[in-house]
């Protein structure tokens, strides 16, 4: 407690007095102590995180009240209250959780570790997240409608491949602050994980941007700037992809861009239609580099030769490619073959044993829906144990393991024909 205008104070304890007056106590021991404002706060805060029920949005917002009243540092706090400095960096950027992930994690859909992989993101990349957290109950009457978190593990796994990206492999430099003015550099952005490692402990590259908007922003100034260097005197310059076949929707979405087909490498040797190009599009590296081509095709006197040497090494690698595979399965047919052939001529020397095990290896590759058709042949019945689950499979194969030899060779010849009994 603290003394305000001749009376005290609860910082601690609300929750203990409203249990003394429901238990009728009219005394109860207290601690008076002389507090200023920001160490009432301070206390307040740090025993109300002590509470077991305590939500991780509730203790985020403790730790900032402290942060911004009490002008405390992240490792003061993390002293303060016994914790680590990641632990404190995490909890604060919950705050930063979107409302409908705030939502989720307050019906307790999701776990806090679920809400610090959304809350690093941007508010745009936590909606795509938050919709790829959940599997719904479809196909279970009981549960129609209803839907459960997937694996913490699962969704960092999709917001690694989907929204984290790898600078070190970007075209532009990280420490460019005029190319999106407004972005900064990366060398220095809070959102580059090497500038958070507190905050992004299990990202092992410390250079991964996490605001995937950014990145292409940045991505398309580079290739514009690129693209306007070239033709500054006067000079086309051409857009490539390094990919030979483009869908619809790339083709829609990048423009008038020449595919491998369209062009080839003309670095040592120029013509007439030597041109500069930027790589827009690459399916085997980054993007961004400038390279001189000829578009002029079997018409271009100087990679005429070229082009038609390449296009009948990629036509023949493709037929080579073509015959191994036919080659393969010729040779494994024979040997398949082979193996039947030896298989049927030993047949006449097998014992009932031999049988009874052919018959297993036999009932192993039928299927459920088969069994039924195998089942009413052998007027076989299941016993009441098991008409729950129809485990048509598991009953035979322990039928089978003490079978006369008469329903061992009746299992043999419905488990033949079975299949081409249902329609």
């Amino acid at each position: 407690m603290r003394p305000v205008d001749g009376h005290h104070e609860i910082i601690a304890g609300h929750r203990r007095r409203r249990a003394a007056e429901a238990a009728g106590l009219t005394e109860v021991p207290v601690t008076v102590r002389t507090l200023d404002d920001t160490q009432a706060l301070e206390l307040m805060v740090i025993d109300n995180l002590q509470r077991q029920d305590v939500h991780p949005l509730e203790e985020a917002n403790g730790y900032r009240a402290l942060m911004d009243r009490a002008h405390y540092e992240v490792e003061a706090i993390a002293a303060k209250v016994g914790k680590s400095v990641t632990y404190v960096y995490q909890r604060l950027k919950l705050i930063d959780l979107g409302p409908a992930a705030r939502k989720a994690f307050l019906s307790n859909e999701l776990t806090a570790a679920h809400a610090i992989l959304l809350a690093r993101l941007q508010p745009a990349d936590q909606k795509a997240a938050l919709e790829q957290c959940f599997l719904h109950n479809y196909g279970d009457p009981t549960k129609e409608g209803q839907r459960h978190a997937r694996s913490v593990r699962d969704l960092a796994a999709w917001i690694n491949d989907h929204l984290q990206l790898d600078l070190h492999a970007a075209p532009f430099k990280k420490d460019d602050d005029t190319l999106v003015p407004a972005a900064g550099a990366c060398r220095t952005c809070p959102k580059r994980t090497g500038n958070a490692p507190a905050l992004f402990p299990d990202v092992a590259k410390g250079d991964t941007c996490t605001d995937p908007n950014c990145y292409h922003a940045k991505l398309q100034a580079h290739l514009d700037r690129t693209l306007a260097t070239l033709e500054a005197d006067g000079s086309t310059a051409a857009r490539i992809s390094e990919r030979y076949y483009l869908s619809p929707q790339d083709k829609k979405k990048l423009g008038g861009v020449l595919v491998r087909e369209q062009y080839r490498d003309a670095a040592k040797k120029k013509c007439p239609h030597t041109v500069q190009a930027v790589v827009v599009d690459s399916d085997r590296g980054p993007i961004g580099s400038v390279k001189t081509i000829c578009t002029a095709g079997k018409a271009c006197e100087v990679h005429a030769e070229k082009w038609e040497r390449q296009n009948a090494a990629s036509s023949q690698r493709r037929n080579t490619g073509e015959k191994a595979k036919a080659r393969a399965a010729e040779l494994e047919t024979k040997i398949r073959r082979a193996i039947l052939t030896a298989i049927v001529a030993a047949t006449g020397k097998l014992k009932d044993l031999d049988f009874r095990e052919v018959a297993i290896a036999m009932a192993k590759r039928v299927t459920h829906d088969d069994w039924k058709a195998v089942w009413a042949a052998l007027g076989w019945v299941l016993p009441k144990k098991t008409l729950g689950s129809l485990d048509y499979r598991g009953v035979a194969l322990k039928r089978l393991a003490e079978a006369p030899e008469r329903e061992i060779a009746q299992l043999l010849v419905a488990a033949t024909l079975g299949p081409d009994a249902t329609v």
